[in-house]
């Protein structure tokens, strides 16, 4: 906002958009919509902690409500987690099922539906009940997890006495939304036996490689996936050995800042043997990790006589 310090954005951040998204569903208009000016927006919001209400009469249930005014709290930290909300609304669906149509929907007391051009012809495209249970969603349940979020999750495996198996529903359930932090450790989680699935050793490794190939690809900031489907590729797990295609994920990861993926591509360049040798592309990924002081690499620099 103008004039305001700059503030990190976080999972806080997004919960506050998700809050106004509800606001909007339930009303079906934008919120201060009736401000052209920006500054004075920023004054009802920021200064006064305004926020938009809800209609009287709406007939939204008011847990709805509360947790919509929950997540646009003016102070981050009484922002409920967005696993949380997500819960809350899985769980009033249960109970009312749709909701009912705003104000906005209305005309004269009718619902507008009714003069929908195809309101008579409708039904026509009814959904076969299998139709219905292929195209309906399942949100995950957040409460198997403790409403733990992804970061909280990573750490599990960190932390003295840290619930593993909680961990690994949260990533498992994360992952299915498609967070690719959820699935780089749910490959995690399984490549190294912390999460207590029955699966095959193989299966294990095919899930894993899998999951670190989608993550490694999905763009340049997740190195540490880039370096560990490289080492499935090198070492034949969960997929077919190829040093060929090994190598071009090492340098991905080192192009990308990941200090073993620099040595294990400068090992494999200065070498030779395995692949077409390129001393001096070897020098150059090894000198990178030596720079990040990375201990094996300043000792392959003394053994080889690279100045540093």
């Amino acid at each position: 906002m103008l004039g305001q310090r700059t503030v990190k954005y976080t999972t806080k951040c997004e919960v506050y958009s998700f809050g106004i998204l509800l606001w909007e569903i339930a009303e079906e208009k934008t919120p201060y919509e009736k401000y052209n000016d920006i500054l004075k927006i920023t004054d009802l919001v920021v200064k006064q902690k305004y926020r938009e209400p809800f209609s009287l009469g709406s007939g939204l249930p008011k847990k709805y409500q509360e947790v919509a005014k929950e997540a646009v709290e003016h102070d981050p930290s009484y922002r409920p987690k967005l696993a949380a909300i997500f819960t809350t609304l899985q769980e009033l669906y249960k109970n009312y099922g749709m909701p009912p149509a705003s104000p906005r929907s209305s005309y004269h007391g009718k619902n507008l539906y009714q003069n929908h051009p195809r309101a008579d012809s409708i039904d026509t495209l009814a959904l076969t009940p299998q139709d219905e249970e292929e195209c309906m969603i399942h949100v995950p349940d957040f409460s198997t997890f403790n409403y733990m979020t992804v970061d909280e999750a990573s750490k599990q495996h960190k932390t003295k006495n840290g619930n593993l198996n909680m961990a690994y529903k949260c990533f498992d359930a994360y992952a299915k939304l498609g967070d690719l932090k959820a699935k780089y450790f749910k490959a995690y989680y399984i490549s190294h036996n912390y999460a207590e699935i029955h699966l095959s050793q193989e299966e294990r490794e095919k899930i894993a490689a899998e999951l670190f190939k989608e993550v490694a690809d999905a763009n340049d900031e997740n190195p540490e996936s880039q370096l560990r489907y490289g080492n499935c590729l090198y070492k034949g797990q969960g997929v077919p050995l190829s040093i060929e295609e090994a190598v071009k994920y090492f340098v991905k990861a080192a192009d990308n800042g990941q200090v073993i993926g620099m040595y294990n591509a400068a090992s494999l360049y200065f070498t030779g043997g395995i692949i077409k040798q390129d001393k001096k592309l070897g020098e150059y990924y090894v000198k990178l990790a030596a720079y990040k002081q990375h201990q094996p690499a300043i000792e392959f620099c003394k053994k080889y006589n690279i100045p540093l």
